[in-house]
């Protein structure tokens, strides 16, 4: 497993113990800003402050010259998001979306830590 990787892991791991040490239910744009926050306290300025899209993704380019983003297929979290192909597994319109659990003001702070959960899970390649 690669620095980087591990990295990630422990910003998920700090960001499940702000949920769960929070009073209150974390809203979508305060989740936003804490996994910036500590991301950029980590020294990574991953796209979408992200270990998946920015290392996952890929983009290219087509006959034409045009800009692509390939690759959200290959994301783990699309798999868990039982996102159709092409859609991005982040998507906050895909419900199944461990990532989408952060972006919806009405799931609680446990849900939010099981989503955390499920995201270091993939990070560390476990199904």
């Amino acid at each position: 497993m690669t620095k980087e990787r591990k990295i990630a892991i422990k910003i998920w791991e700090e960001i499940k113990a702000f949920i769960q040490s929070s009073p209150q239910d974390v809203p979508s744009n305060s989740f936003l800003s804490i996994k910036r926050s500590i991301t950029r306290r980590y020294g990574k300025y991953w796209s979408c402050d992200c270990w998946f899209c920015h290392y996952v993704r890929k983009l290219i380019r087509d006959d034409n010259g045009h800009p692509i983003d390939e690759g959200c297929d290959k994301c783990p979290l699309h798999k868990l998001a039982h996102a159709a192909p092409g859609d991005c597994g982040c998507s906050p319109d895909l419900m199944q979306s461990p990532y989408a659990r952060f972006i919806n003001d009405y799931t609680d702070n446990g849900v939010k830590a099981e989503a955390c959960d499920m995201i270091i899970k993939a990070l560390k390649g476990e199904e």
